[in-house]
């Protein structure tokens, strides 16, 4: 192994498959602060491919970091999981992403980059096979997805959006057609809405959570997200029968 001053590398193999080996310092200390200490940030994991084999909706969370440069992730993967880290930022503003899922079964594993101010990083997605699950229990194996990352601007003054008039819609996840529904948004990141939507945004996190009425069954569908104020959107998922679906919150038309 290589033992450079603020990292290690090197491999790891059972004579079979090799994996490269990268492990970053922690530098970061109250006499010697983290350049991201005080922010906050959005992220969100796109979905891949069919719904049918893979999960349809965004991922979604959290991300605050202290004066230390540790890191703290809490929110949601496209199939409903919860999911949570703590960890920390290095010297080369890297975050070693990795949550193991599915009771061992699964993970979520990726570098991602805080450089330019912006979170950057692609993420892999696996799940076994779970005879057992409700949706996807034969797993699936997503390897290299392309975060959705912004610094998550918190005010309770300040607009969220560059719009105020937008449209929330929800597409797969067994629906028989998309759903949409129109809402206004105001500076307190209030939401009302002439539809039976139902929905309501943290200021402090930039996540939303609330509900939208299926109007081929009568019955209210759960939503979840966060917005990404760099897209200018919200991303999130819902929950089918036998799939998720696609959430996200934008612009209405004229």
């Amino acid at each position: 192994m290589d033992f450079p001053s603020e990292s290690i590398t090197g491999r790891l193999s059972d004579g079979v498959w090799t994996a490269p080996l990268v492990a970053n310092r922690g530098d970061f200390s109250l006499t010697l602060p983290a350049p991201e200490a005080g922010r906050e940030y959005t992220i969100a994991v796109p979905p891949a491919g069919d719904p049918s084999t893979a999960p349809g909706g965004y991922g979604s969370g959290a991300i605050s970091v202290d004066v230390a440069g540790n890191i703290k992730l809490s929110g949601t993967l496209g199939d409903g999981t919860k999911v949570s880290q703590k960890s920390f930022i290095s010297r080369s503003h890297q975050w070693p992403l990795f949550v193991s899922l599915y009771s061992g079964k699964g993970l979520i594993i990726g570098w991602i980059d805080f450089s330019s101010a912006t979170p950057v990083g692609t993420v892999s997605w696996i799940k076994s096979a779970v005879p057992a699950a409700k949706l996807y229990p034969g797993g699936f194996s997503l390897p290299a997805l392309d975060i959705l990352g912004s610094r998550y601007a918190v005010s309770f003054t300040r607009a969220l959006f560059n719009w105020t008039n937008g449209v929330i819609t929800l597409q797969d996840g067994n629906l028989t057609q998309p759903i949409t529904n129109t809402f206004a948004i105001s500076s307190k990141a209030k939401i009302t809405s002439a539809d039976k939507l139902v929905l309501s945004l943290s200021i402090k996190t930039g996540l939303f959570k609330g509900s939208v009425l299926n109007p081929d069954t009568g019955k209210k569908i759960p939503v979840n997200g966060a917005i990404v104020q760099n897209y200018n959107a919200g991303f999130g998922s819902f929950l089918g029968t036998m799939e998720s679906g696609s959430v996200l919150l934008g612009p209405r038309g004229p």
